[in-house]
């Protein structure tokens, strides 16, 4: 099985095309290799994310791969690698998707969506220039699509999926020419601009990045300014509930696949493709760590009946083990 999932998870790398560096100010980097979409994508990132359930879940695992299985449905995606040559030889960084690619195209047709975007664009705009403002992106969103969790939650995943200097799902559009409707061009000329101001006030210092872009409810946790971290697992927690599991079930896909991503980017190591390690250390993989918490957050509810960890207790287990630390998550 392990062979087959690094001819598939080869085969992806090497004939992927749009190709950024993963870090907080994405950075675009050229490559020769042509892009292929095609089911090798989809079956090498399903194969990944079935074997943490397998390696984690215990007598869960095979309901386990079952939730993977209607993830990975409603995903939509597509896989960008992220290369590290040295003297010739091609090392795997890591890599990253584009998700939602038919809800993308569908929302910015829309003409409440083009709404949304130009009055988000002047509170964004306020706070870029130095402003005062009590404005906080979940409840602007929540109150403008009438307190439907579920369609703020898929608005915020789908269009803010990355919302570093790449705007990856951007590039996405242009380098496939696709074209729309008049919303369509008026949304694809404003999201870019609200993203780079986004993008900005990430790395500004002393900016409390917390309290404008995450629920008022997490503001304070110890996570990363990643808002794909949060917002993409927490819709599809939500979408997996509309298939009929329950909220905890929910929960095991979105937080697998981000455990897989950190996993497998966690060093320039192919072992790691496969092999996870051991423990991770609450210094030395810090930053990895508070992605896996925010996904977490975003996905365990108070209707899971667990009392919600806090972070240094999150962290804890996770630096006995891997296997500890899932296993305080997901008591079988």
């Amino acid at each position: 099985m392990q062979s087959v999932i690094t001819i598939l998870l080869t085969i992806t790398i090497f004939n992927s095309s749009t190709i950024y560096a993963h870090s907080q100010s994405l950075i675009p980097v050229k490559t020769n290799k042509p892009a292929v979409d095609g089911p090798g994508e989809k079956m090498a990132l399903t194969s990944l994310i079935k074997l943490r359930c397998k390696r984690y879940m215990g007598p869960s695992r095979s309901q386990c791969k079952s939730v993977i299985n209607k993830l990975m449905k409603v995903m939509d995606f597509k896989i960008t690698t992220i290369p590290n040559e040295e003297e010739g030889k091609w090392k795997m960084k890591g890599f990253f998707f584009i998700a939602f690619k038919e809800k993308l195209i569908k929302l910015l047709n829309l003409p409440t969506i083009t709404l949304y975007l130009d009055t988000l664009d002047g509170f964004i705009s306020n706070l870029s220039f130095g402003g005062d403002s009590d404005f906080n992106l979940w409840d602007f969103t929540l109150k403008f699509f009438k307190n439907d969790k579920v369609k703020a939650n898929m608005v915020l995943a789908v269009l803010f999926q990355d919302t570093t200097y790449a705007q990856s799902h951007i590039e996405y559009i242009y380098k496939f020419k696709i074209d729309g409707n008049k919303y369509f061009r008026k949304s694809l000329e404003t999201l870019p601009l609200i993203l780079n101001n986004i993008a900005e006030l990430q790395e500004r210092d002393g900016f409390n990045y917390n309290k404008y872009f995450f629920p008022k409810e997490i503001i304070d946790a110890n996570i990363n300014s990643s808002m794909y971290h949060f917002y993409v697992p927490r819709y599809l927690s939500y979408a997996l509930q509309k298939q009929g599991l329950n909220s905890f079930q929910s929960s095991w896909g979105p937080f697998f696949l981000t455990l897989t991503y950190e996993m497998i980017t966690i060093s320039s190591d192919k072992k790691n493709i496969i092999f996870d390690p051991a423990r991770l250390d609450p210094e030395k993989h810090q930053y990895k760590l508070k992605d896996i918490y925010s996904a977490y957050l975003a996905t365990f509810k108070e209707e899971n009946k667990f009392k919600l960890k806090s972070y240094d207790k999150f962290t804890n287990s996770f630096a006995v083990s891997l296997q500890e630390g899932v296993s305080s998550l997901f008591p079988q």
